[in-house]
């Protein structure tokens, strides 16, 4: 592996671990507490980050171009986590995670209508293997 692709995949393994186990933890969690208390613990853990992140010098709170669209990151990040947990509240995880794990679908979409990126062949394939799979995996 190249150091470009490791910048890049390294993370996003990173992210399917831990969004992967997030549909495991949330309704061993929701056994017991309401999605309000798991919202809450996430708000903190948040953050505790943003103060590290802050303190140690990573970030500083500035109101240049692009802070709307961080913004508009956080407000989306915040409600679709929300609706995870209402979801995974009545369904169980192995239907709900794989249909909410059709999001890369809506980012296709977005990113060709919004951000003009262009869709080849086969990744327009790989977006309905995802729709397929899903199908089969929530019967």
């Amino acid at each position: 592996m190249d150091a470009a692709t490791g910048r890049w995949l390294v993370p996003a393994l990173g992210f399917v671990l831990c969004t992967g186990m997030l549909g495991v933890t949330i309704k061993l969690a929701l056994r017991d507490v309401e999605w309000p208390v798991i919202l809450l613990w996430t708000g903190i853990v948040y953050c505790a980050l943003a103060v590290v992140a802050l303190v140690t010098g990573q970030v500083s709170l500035g109101l240049g171009p692009g802070v709307g669209w961080s913004a508009l990151s956080g407000a989306l990040a915040a409600a679709g986590l929300i609706c995870s947990f209402v979801a995974l509240r009545h369904a169980d995880a192995v239907v709900a995670v794989p249909v909410m794990s059709t999001y890369p679908v809506v980012t296709v979409i977005a990113s060709v209508l919004i951000l003009s990126e262009a869709v080849s062949a086969p990744r327009a394939i790989g977006v309905l293997l995802i729709l397929v799979g899903v199908v089969v995996l929530a019967r």
